[in-house]
């Protein structure tokens, strides 16, 4: 994707108007992203019930971009037929049984930046993927949501159901259609998962920092 790849200062183009500084603002976003990947902002006890979410795809693209954990760079994986109704990303510092960071479905009045990062605090589980919403500070909007069954989201519940259901359409065979389990977990559910992913990672560097002594050894 352009807008996170780096850029030459030495060819032809740099001399024109502004592209030194559009060089160094997609340079500085490619350090930002490395440096987070490097540093999770992430407390292991997560008392505080709030998390940093790493947006990877905004709301309404039919782009499917990843977060390259070497690289700090988001890679376009594929193309879906069904646009995202919401942002979606992850949180680093966590690793899910797939080898991957904690997906996230993040509900935000606006669509997010992909390569940005948002405090949030999760209100379920939905389709075996976490939901959070915006913290006080950044949206009041969401105040007053505890859970993901609150009645003001069953349209966006709607949306996220339909869109796991049918977003790998034109990927099946015809005639194949991927099945989604509706039921929402709870508030607490989420909590659950978040705290397994944030152990599970703790562990896997636990396992690969003595993996590395034993071979300087």
């Amino acid at each position: 994707m352009s807008a996170f790849s780096e850029s030459s200062a030495t060819d032809e183009r740099a001399s024109e108007p502004g592209s030194a500084s559009k060089s160094a603002g997609l340079n500085e976003t490619v350090q930002t992203l490395a440096g987070i990947l490097r540093d999770p902002p992430i407390s292991e006890d997560f008392h505080s019930g709030e998390i940093d979410v790493v947006i990877e795809i905004g709301c309404g693209s039919r782009a499917k971009y990843e977060l390259n954990k070497e690289t700090g760079r988001l890679e376009v994986d594929r193309f879906i037929s069904v646009a995202f109704p919401f942002s979606y990303g992850c949180v680093l510092g966590s690793l899910c049984e797939d080898g991957d960071p904690l997906d996230i479905v993040v509900l935000a009045p606006n669509k997010l930046q992909p390569g940005c990062q948002i405090r949030c605090r999760p209100v379920g589980v939905l389709s075996m993927t976490v939901v959070v919403v915006p913290v006080s500070r950044v949206s009041r909007l969401y105040d007053h949501i505890d859970e993901l069954t609150d009645p003001s989201l069953a349209q966006p519940v709607r949306e996220i159901i339909h869109f796991f259901s049918h977003y790998r359409n034109l990927e099946c065979d015809l005639g194949t259609w991927v099945k989604i389990d509706p039921e929402i977990g709870s508030r607490e559910a989420a909590i659950a998962e978040i705290q397994k992913s944030l152990v599970r990672y703790a562990l896997e560097q636990q396992t690969k920092t003595g993996r590395e002594s034993k071979h300087e050894m």
